[in-house]
């Protein structure tokens, strides 16, 4: 019998925290949820089911047996998920059982303001306001002592089950930095799987030379040959595989072009008030017998941005979507022109034969390889836009492809492979 392979997503988490990273913005419930009717005929949902958009199509791909470990969301609840193979990481019921009780440490604040918070002002030539030095030396502090009680738990964990492989999503998150080094004492492989942008501008990926890190993953698995070449990864350049976006190409295999009798100008909001002013001007300023503006939500909008960003949207001209049953996908296939700020979408467009335009401001540089490279314009003004949509003179870049095909077959591979060399160490 096969050993188990674990999978491992901390869907829940890694889903309420990519919005700096440039999410797609589309990890969203199972449509099968189950349903249940009262007495009055009524048929309501008792629960949706959750699926992370990184992990759930290799976890029904996959040809070895496996687990999907998830943890809590920032309230501190479980996503309920459609995996058969879930296991929920609770270390609070693991410490009560295992009666494991640590003594508080705490490191002082002067030797992080010496260690820590000096020399990135002095690199960088900034001031630290106090405020931000306090939280830093909470969590600091915070970190120490709740790496204790991982390193037990994720130990207990690799024992019990003796995975030959462990697949991350959002490396850089606290836990599985921690899951990293423990998988590393005991010589298992850790293999990130991509959920947002990379490239030069990420910080989490770029090092200024090769580095055997405890905490770092063995291998990344990417969406293509961009993030391989433009990020400087600490591990060796063998270890980066290009495989593809498996929930990207499925999505787009299955939601074909729709084209009405209108023009669609789409934009995708990342919680910046910047992009609803900006669309609602081009709301203003286009012929709404020709064009329609329609504002994609991101999931952590869609039950406040009423209260946030609705004064911004007032325009009849704009179509605000923001619900689960609604993917960015079908939005995608409608559009002819996409435009936002960094998000992942932006790249995720080019598969759709849509033109891409990057609003010049706050974080846009992130997206300077799709302006640099012919995939997308850059604008710094509604007019701007709105004069080349009128234009309609940009032909984007469709040469290379930024996503690798077969994504799911190529992961499959890669993943039995390293498996093969790990085991014939």
């Amino acid at each position: 019998m096969k050993r188990k392979l674990v999978a491992m997503t901390l869907a829940a988490v890694m889903g309420l925290s990519v919005a700096a990273c440039g999410s797609s913005g589309d990890d969203k419930p199972a449509n099968d949820g189950n349903k249940t009717e009262d007495n009055t005929g009524d048929c309501h949902k008792k629960y949706i089911l959750y699926k992370c958009i990184y992990t759930h199509l290799l976890n029904e791909y996959l040809s070895l047996s496996h687990y999907v470990l998830d943890g809590r969301t920032p309230d501190g609840n479980y996503e309920i998920q459609k995996s058969h193979n879930i296991l929920y990481c609770d270390t609070e019921a693991f410490k009560k059982v295992k009666h494991i009780q640590f003594p508080k440490q705490y490191v002082l604040k002067t030797e992080i303001e010496n260690r820590i918070v000096k020399p990135i002002e002095n690199y960088f030539a900034i001031k630290i306001e106090s405020d931000t030095k306090k939280k830093w030396v909470n969590n600091i502090n915070d970190f120490i002592n709740e790496r204790k009680y991982f390193i037990q738990y994720f130990s207990y964990m690799l024992k019990k089950i003796r995975p030959k492989i462990i697949l991350v999503v959002v490396a850089y998150g606290f836990d599985r930095m921690v899951l990293c080094e423990v998988a590393h004492r005991f010589h298992i492989p850790v293999v990130e799987l991509q959920h947002g942008m990379m490239g030069p501008m990420h910080i989490a990926y770029n090092f200024y030379k090769k580095l055997k890190l405890r905490s770092f993953p063995d291998y990344i698995f990417t969406f293509g040959q961009y993030e391989k070449e433009h990020t400087r990864f600490p591990i060796p350049d063998a270890h980066i595989i290009p495989t593809g976006y498996p929930e990207l190409e499925s999505n787009y295999n299955k939601c074909k072009k729709k084209k009405g009798s209108k023009k669609v100008i789409l934009f995708i909001s990342q919680t910046l008030v910047k992009i609803a002013q900006f669309a609602n001007a081009v709301a203003q300023g286009v012929d709404a017998s020709k064009y329609e503006v329609i504002f994609q939500l991101h999931p952590f909008e869609y039950s406040s941005w009423e209260k946030t960003i609705g004064k911004y949207l007032t325009h009849p001209n704009i179509k605000v979507i923001g619900s689960f049953n609604h993917t960015i996908y079908e939005s995608l296939a409608q559009a002819d022109w996409v435009v936002g700020n960094y998000s992942t979408v932006l790249s995720e467009a080019q598969m759709f034969n849509v033109k891409v335009a990057i609003l010049k401001f706050d974080m846009y540089k992130v997206s300077s390889y799709l302006y640099k490279n012919g995939y997308a314009i850059l604008v710094d003004s509604p007019e701007k836009l709105l004069k080349e949509i009128e234009e309609d003179t940009f032909q984007p870049n469709r040469e290379v492809s930024l996503f690798e095909k077969n994504s799911l077959e190529k992961m499959q591979q890669s993943i039995d492979k390293i498996i093969e060399i790990n085991e014939s160490c």
